[in-house]
């Protein structure tokens, strides 16, 4: 399914979803409850116990949530100080900024490995609304093809 380094992807769409189902939560992603949902499906079973069941440190969960939100305010505020731009969520992993932020006034890209993109768009077939690059981020080719 996924490589090691992919799989970290996961650990922070887990945070979201913990994060979501607090009382006061920090961030609402309703989306990363769906993500990860669809991605349980997709997981084979030896892959199962130790990205979707191994805890997480709640410390952990908390600074991921602060950083989407902080992240999630950067990216609005650039929007709203210029509308019609381009948002590239560079290394998305299975983020769903996307459904977080003002994302009627930009044009929007998720970029990531090809395994992560292959895998992101079959759980948002249905949902996906914006582009989506299979490139690494270090390989610069992206911006010049895409």
């Amino acid at each position: 399914m996924l490589s090691d380094v992919s799989k970290t992807a996961i650990a922070t769409l887990r945070s979201h979803v913990i994060e979501s189902q607090k009382k006061r939560p920090v961030i609402n992603d309703t989306m990363a409850g769906y993500c990860l949902d669809k991605l349980a499906l997709l997981a084979s079973e030896e892959d199962k116990p130790g990205i979707f069941t191994k805890k997480l440190s709640p410390s952990l969960t908390s600074y991921i949530a602060i950083r989407a939100r902080k992240y999630d305010a950067v990216v609005n505020e650039f929007i709203s100080k210029n509308p019609g731009c381009t948002v590239i969520n560079l290394g998305c992993g299975f983020d769903t900024r996307y459904w977080r932020i003002d994302n009627r006034n930009c044009e929007y890209f998720d970029l990531d490995l090809p395994e992560v993109i292959e895998i992101k768009r079959e759980i948002l077939k249905d949902k996906l609304e914006y582009d989506m690059i299979s490139s690494s981020v270090l390989d610069s080719g992206w911006i010049w093809t895409n």
